[in-house]
């Protein structure tokens, strides 16, 4: 899954880029919080 995720992040542009890694944080600290 790391791997593959890397790789869409590198395959998008950086503000594609931007939005996953948010939304990637965010669901984490949702996680978390739960």
């Amino acid at each position: 899954m790391p791997s593959r995720y890397g790789q869409h992040v590198m395959r998008s542009p950086l503000a594609s880029n931007m939005q996953v890694y948010t939304k990637h944080l965010a669901l984490h600290l949702k996680t978390v919080k739960i």
